[in-house]
């Protein structure tokens, strides 16, 4: 199944610890699309980890 297809592909959730979240999820069968990055703004600020889908 294409991920560029109109479907319900993504949800989104608020965790504490995106890598023990994913880590779970995966472990529960389920999938992932993309890589996990930490985004930082231009004056040094963290936004934490994010999953980024490609």
């Amino acid at each position: 199944m294409s991920i560029d297809r109109p479907r319900f592909r993504h949800i989104a959730f608020a965790v504490a610890d995106v890598h023990t979240a994913r880590r779970r999820v995966l472990d529960e069968g389920g999938s992932s699309v993309g890589e996990v990055v930490t985004l930082t703004t231009a004056d040094g600020r963290s936004n934490g980890s994010r999953k980024r889908s490609m």
